[in-house]
């Protein structure tokens, strides 16, 4: 609703507990019959445009819970002290929100209050008689410090403090909460902790991502409840304390971004941990120590790039799940990681690596094994073959010559790409793959010689749970086969030196094309009539022949994209009226686009990168029409004709350097955003003759 009010409540007493008006946006104000409802227990306002609250807002004593989130308030009454049963007061994102009353202080059964994204800068020194409460949210607020009466709410459980940056400071009086269980400090000036932190024995998670903290206290090491410690991105710890090593409860510890250089030995004291993550530090070696953790599930040394090589204490870690290496350093895996009975996932894309230890077939319940851009790996070792839970292999961007004949038959993605790809296991035997990438060209030079006969590729077309295919592979042929995949939805064949193909499967539903070229001789299309996808990428084909493919009769085909291919017209290929989307990006010597006329339910037309483009024929017959983007296309002057055009929304014009300018769009009722950048636009009266959105 557009403009609300509340009616006048009856003077009698109504017996209504629940008055939920959440998103009522048309609610600016409340009637001052509101203090009647003296049952009301619950009473939000979330998402309304109230300014204020009546002063008869004290009058409900058995108010419990009172929701004003997203509110534009601008101030409580001091009468709110008078609802001396409420337990909940959420005041998050209240912006104009930016003091509290001191009679904030008189609600005794408060346990929750949320002041989240408010505009307050101070806490009222009445707080401190909040004894119930439990939970006190000052996500990013202008406080500045707290009062140090803060030590009086002995039952406070979560403090929140999280993006004060104002806070430079804790008082030392933190220290008496003990009941304190969660306190969050990420993004806050703090730069230092008080000694007194040590005395929160309760204190089971702190949080401190970027902080300016240098150093930890000692007393840190009193936290023996302490399960979660995040010293994420504190770049000014250089030096990871030996006191850590005490806290024999964490279970977790987040370390990734600090400038620690070394790891003690004593971090094999945290026998509880189970998540260990040292992301992007300069260490150059694990502790032996490290292998005292027996419940550790996860170790991150992702970006430790001077970390080449692991502990053979490594292999002690027998509760580890999960191991992530990428963009280390690491050079070589030590034999002992076999000795990982429950490690289900490796990680270790872009390292240095040259082969993989012939222990890793000891890993039984291994799942996924991510060696992708490890260009320096050119062998897998037989072994792999006895990983049995095995579902996803990626050696993409690897320069393995030869694939094990046999491999897991667990695998439902298999992922590969070498240009020293010599040969390929037995695809008829893996019957459970969903996902097959295979390609062995150079990613910049296509007359890259490749060394696997099609031949070799038959197994896959008996593949019959294969959903996705790519195919980057230097032959001639596809066999006959193929065609009688059922399952296939997604193929992607880049096939630079392709004569000819077979009928594809009718069960596609999106089909990428790259590197076609006119002596390609591909199959009619017509019968994809589940096609939904069609991408050409860098096709030099005539655009006759890519017309007599049956494009036009695919009805369920709803966008086609043309990526830096040599096609000079439209008109011949026939795009079928189904079309939803059209897309044409860096087809450098397509001068006009034309041929669009019988596309009425054409939503979105980008045109990007097309340089010698000079016009845009029948643009103003696609009715349906909602997107308009067009960048980059150098000698396109203006866009005429769009008057009929009732359903655009968008219009976007960049980088188009010789552009002028657009012929009247003022009848474009739906017409909600305009953007022209970086042109030579001449004419902007036009824009100011549009009703936008209206």
């Amino acid at each position: 609703m557009d403009d609300a009010e509340l009616p006048q409540t009856t003077e009698r007493p109504m017996k209504l507990e629940v008055l939920n008006l959440g998103h009522c946006g048309g609610l600016k104000k409340l009637p001052d019959s509101l203090g009647n409802l003296r049952s009301l227990a619950e009473l939000n306002l979330s998402y309304t445009r109230i300014t204020e609250l009546p002063d008869t807002i004290g009058n409900l004593k058995k108010l419990a819970r009172l929701d004003l989130s997203w509110t534009k308030i601008t101030e409580l009454p001091q009468r709110i002290g008078r609802l001396v049963k409420l337990e909940v007061l959420n005041l998050e994102n209240c912006g104009w929100l930016k003091k509290l009353p001191n009679s904030l202080g008189n609600l005794r059964s408060l346990t929750e209050l949320n002041l989240h994204g408010t505009g307050i800068t101070e806490l009222p020194d009445t707080i401190e008689n909040l004894k119930e409460l439990v939970r006190l949210d000052l996500y990013d607020t202008g406080i500045t410090e707290l009062p140090q009466g803060i030590e009086r709410l002995v039952k406070l459980e979560g403090l929140c403090l999280c993006l004060c940056q104002g806070l430079k400071k804790l008082p030392d009086s933190l220290g008496n909460l003990r009941s304190l269980a969660n306190l969050n400090l990420a993004w806050t000036g703090i730069t230092e902790l008080p000694d007194t932190i040590g005395n929160l024995k309760k204190l089971a998670s702190l949080n401190l991502p970027v902080t300016g903290i240098t150093t930890l206290p000692q007393s840190l090491e009193r936290l023996v409840k302490l399960e979660y410690l995040s010293l994420h991105g504190c770049r000014g710890l250089k030096k990871f304390p030996d006191s850590l090593g005490n806290l024999r409860s964490l279970t977790k510890l987040y370390l990734a971004g600090t400038r620690f250089t070394e790891i003690p030995d004593a971090i094999g004291n945290l026998e509880k941990l189970v998540w260990l993550n040292i992301q992007q530090l300069g260490i150059t070696e694990l502790p032996q120590g490290i292998g005292r953790l027996e419940k550790l599930e996860d170790l991150d040394l992702y970006g430790c790039k001077e970390l080449k090589k692991l502990p053979d204490s490594l292999g002690n870690l027998r509760s580890l799940v999960e191991l992530e290496l990428s963009d280390s350093g690491i050079i070589e895996l030590p034999d002992s990681i076999g000795n990982l009975k429950k490690l289900r996932v490796i990680r270790m894309k872009r390292v240095k690596i040259k082969e993989l230890p012939s222990s890793i077939g000891m890993l039984k319940r291994l799942e996924v094994l991510d060696a992708g851009g490890c260009q320096s790996l050119a062998e897998i070792p037989s072994t792999i073959e006895g990983l049995t839970c095995l579902r996803v292999l990626n050696l993409e961007d690897t320069c393995v010559c030869r694939l094990p004949p046999k491999l897991p038959s667990s695998l439902t993605e298999l992922r590969v790409s070498s240009t020293s790809l010599q040969r390929v296991p037995k695809f008829s035997e893996l019957q459970n793959l969903v996902e097959l990438y295979l390609s062995d060209m150079d990613y910049d030079f296509y007359d890259t010689s490749g060394q696997i006969r099609p031949s070799k590729l038959r197994g896959i077309a008996k593949q019959r749970r294969l959903a996705d295919l790519t195919l980057r592979m230097n032959i001639t042929s596809i066999s006959k086969k193929f065609s009688s995949h059922s399952q296939l939805q997604k193929l992607d064949l880049k096939c630079a030196h392709l004569q000819s193909c077979p009928p594809l499967p009718s069960s596609l539903s999106e089909l990428t094309l790259y590197l076609l070229e006119e002596r390609t001789k591909l199959p009619r299309l017509s019968n994809l009539k589940s096609l939904s996808l069609l991408v050409f990428r860098e096709c030099s084909m005539e655009d006759d022949t890519v017309g007599n493919l049956g494009i036009a009769e695919l009805g369920s085909l709803s966008s086609i994209r043309f990526r830096s291919c040599k096609l000079r017209n439209l008109d011949g290929f026939r795009l079928p009226e189904s079309l939803c989307e059209l897309q044409i990006e860096s087809c450098c010597f397509l001068n006009t686009v034309s041929g669009l006329s019988h596309l009425q339910k054409l939503i979105h037309l980008i045109v990007s990168g097309t340089t010698e483009l000079v016009e845009i024929r029948e643009l103003g017959e696609l009715e349906s029409l909602q997107t308009l983007s067009i960048a980059r296309c150098d000698r396109l002057k203006r866009l005429e004709n769009l008057s009929k055009l009732k359903r655009l929304e968008k219009i976007e014009i960049w980088n188009c350097r010789k552009f002028k300018g657009i012929d009247d769009i003022s009848d474009l009722k739906s017409l909600e955003i305009l953007r022209i950048g970086d042109c030579d636009c001449e004419d902007v009266s036009v824009i100011h003759r549009v009703n936008f959105g209206k």
